[in-house]
Order: structure tokens, then C-alpha cells, then sequence
């Protein structure tokens, strides 16, 4: 899928692209998406893979590979992104979202008794 999707997109073949967007998509789920998976070779993956998503506007990889890069540590991104840059955009959207979850994580630990 690597190699068809980009040129999906080059040629403009939108039935291609998005099945290669979906299984690119199940492969993340299956592969990235569970909590013992994060760390910094699942953030080197979403950070590959929203480059490519990013190339070829596939809005629903983008936005899973965005959510999972979001769980892995902030040095983790920052190393990362040393070596797969990704639009400041997209990585300031990551470490807001980075932000959001350890709030919800915080404020869920504090109602515990």
C-alpha cells in the first residue's frame, strides 16, 4: 500500500486511494492503536504515516495517526520529528492534543478517592 497510494494520488485514482487509506488505516488499529503499543517506534509510524496522509489528504489517517503520535511522551515527538519532520501545523495540533488528554487523565485521577 506504501508504494499505491502515493501514486493513487498522483493519478488521481480516488476508488485507490481511498481503499488504500482504509487499509492503511486497519493496519494502524490493529497494529498501533493499543495502549501497550505507544512509545517511540508507534510515534516514528504515525509520524511516517502522517506525512503521507498529509501528501495525499487522507483526512481519516491523518487524524488516527494524529491521535496516536498524541499519546507517545513529548520527547519521544521531539526525537521523532527530528527525523521525520512533519508540517508545524500537524505537530502543533499533536502536542495540543498531547495536552488535552494529560488534563483528562489528571482531572479523571484527581475525582478517584
Amino acid at each position: 500500500m506504501y508504494a499505491i497510494v502515493p501514486l493513487a494520488n498522483e493519478y488521481q485514482v480516488e476508488r485507490l486511494l481511498k481503499l488504500g487509506e482504509k487499509v492503511l488505516e486497519e493496519t494502524i488499529r490493529r497494529r498501533w492503536e493499543k495502549p501497550n503499543a505507544n512509545g517511540e517506534e508507534a510515534c516514528k509510524q504515525m509520524y511516517r504515516h502522517i506525512i503521507i496522509a498529509d501528501t495525499c489528504n487522507l483526512k481519516g489517517l491523518k487524524k488516527l495517526c494524529v491521535n496516536i503520535a498524541a499519546d507517545a511522551s513529548s520527547s519521544e515527538r521531539e526525537r521523532t520529528m527530528a527525523d521525520h519532520p512533519i508540517p508545524t501545523d500537524l505537530d502543533i495540533e499533536i502536542n495540543k492534543l498531547a495536552v488535552r488528554k494529560h488534563e483528562l487523565l489528571a482531572a479523571d485521577a484527581a475525582k478517584k478517592p
